[in-house]
């Protein structure tokens, strides 16, 4: 009578103890289940030799990972008709990453703390969780053993290793980690460091891998912004002090369905233009992605069908030169010089050595003409004056025009421009020439 009085007294006292995710039995029944997080560093460090992991994962050696939760270990109990007087608790202890070597050494220290006559339980409880990890060096780098599916003589028999296979155990123990992150994280309150309000963890975001933590309507705010813009490398921790991105399955989750549609578009984009072999049709209304042909400047368009240049990005002109504007020359001409080798090799590859050099050359006639000439104010031709008076007439449409204020001139009298008093050229007609005496005493 004083054993079941014991009995009943104990499971009591470990249901008004410990809540229902850590303890439950009793009932009707003289056992229960103990679940027990043992008290390690957070995170440990855990280390998987190549045999534990599945051959998918391609790893000679071992992989590391820091872990902040591990699965707990799992104390089923049950207490026969004359524990405590005389009986142990019938018990076995399971956990998923403790070897069964591990797992025995425990099992072994709690069959010495019974002594007939005491409960022992709740001791156990208080055992596991505060002292197991010291007994066993549980620090980091902790390094999982394989499992053991075996019984040999060494094991003890309440010892077991819960896991199907050494495969499965990186992999599980990974769920478990990223789960149980995200349960303690809702359930609990978080700052947001947008607008400094604390919000339940369930409205806020925690991105990866830098941890910082945000409420939802500012991330959605923030990404709608920046998705809006077409900056989707901005995408990023707003913390401006963090180069982390987000990650597109959070963007999916925070924006509406077309704006993450016009995200993954522009996201598609930004990594085909950092492909050496990707180029785009030129057409405004289709801008399709094209693969180009290395050994030819031409590209098809799959979607408009357009036959384009790949280096002057106008409709194909075959074996004729590129026609390039002043801008656009210059552009590349800076790009080649103040680019790396690597960037160097690249326009090379992408254009060739005899279009960059033509290029080049090219724009330094046209600076040299910019910076010389001027252009008929008739037919837009470059004009260079040598020598002689301000009256100019182009070769090439024949017109009259002055050299000073490039007006047009009469065709029947050019020099009254220069002649009428009314005229903002008067007498300017030899402005900036230098003549000698002879000349000056001709035109006296």
């Amino acid at each position: 009578m004083a054993d079941a009085e014991a009995v009943e007294d104990e499971l009591k006292a470990l249901a008004s103890i410990y809540d229902e995710c850590t303890f439950s039995g009793g009932e009707g029944d003289a056992g229960g289940r103990l679940s027990i997080s043992l008290s390690i560093e957070s995170p440990l460090q855990v280390e998987a030799a190549a045999d534990l992991l599945m051959k998918k994962d391609n790893l000679s050696t071992f992989t590391s990972r820091m872990f902040y939760h591990l699965p707990p270990l799992m104390l089923h109990f049950h207490l026969p008709d004359k524990y405590p007087s005389l009986q142990p608790p019938q018990y076995s202890l399971s956990c998923k990453w403790l070897s069964k070597r591990q797992l025995s050494v425990l099992c072994n220290i709690l069959d010495t703390m019974y002594q007939p006559g005491e409960v022992v339980i709740f001791d156990w409880m208080q055992f596991l969780t505060n002292e197991a990890a010291e007994v066993l060096d549980i620090r980091s780098p902790f390094q999982l053993g394989a499992v053991d599916m075996s019984n040999d003589e060494s094991s003890h028999p309440s010892a077991v290793q819960d896991v199907a296979s050494s495969s499965h155990l990186w992999p599980l123990l990974i769920e478990f980690d990223v789960s149980e992150r995200k349960r303690v994280f809702d359930s609990s309150q978080q700052m947001c460091q947008v607008c400094l309000e604390s919000k339940p963890g369930s409205n806020c975001v925690r991105l990866s891998p830098c941890d910082h933590v945000f409420c939802r309507q500012c991330m959605k705010e923030y990404f709608e912004i920046q998705i809006s813009d077409g900056s989707v490398s901005s995408l990023r921790c707003p913390d401006p002090s963090c180069d982390s991105h987000a990650h597109p399955e959070l963007v999916r989750e925070l924006v509406k369905p077309e704006l993450f549609v016009r995200y993954d578009k522009l996201l598609l984009q930004r990594g085909l233009e950092g492909m050496e072999d990707i180029v785009y049709c030129p057409r405004q209304v289709c801008q399709c992605a094209v693969l180009k042909d290395n050994d030819t400047s031409m590209a098809v368009c799959t979607r408009c069908q357009l036959a384009f240049c790949v280096l002057c990005k106008r409709a194909w002109h075959g074996v004729a030169a590129c026609e390039f504007k002043l801008e656009e020359l210059k552009q590349l001409r800076d790009e080649y010089e103040r680019g790396s080798k690597a960037k160097q090799a690249f326009l090379e590859k992408k254009y060739g050595k005899k279009a960059i050099k033509t290029a080049v050359e090219e724009l330094g006639s046209q600076e040299w003409i910019e910076e010389n000439a001027k252009k008929c104010p008739s037919c837009r031709s470059a004009i260079q004056k040598i020598d002689g008076c301000n009256k100019m007439t182009c070769n090439k449409c024949h017109c009259y025009f002055c050299w000073l204020c490039m007006a047009v001139l009469s065709r029947n009298n050019p020099y009254g421009h220069f002649n009428s008093p009314g005229s903002k050229c008067y007498n300017l007609l030899f402005q900036g020439i230098d003549l000698d005496d002879d000349d000056d005493i001709l035109f006296r």
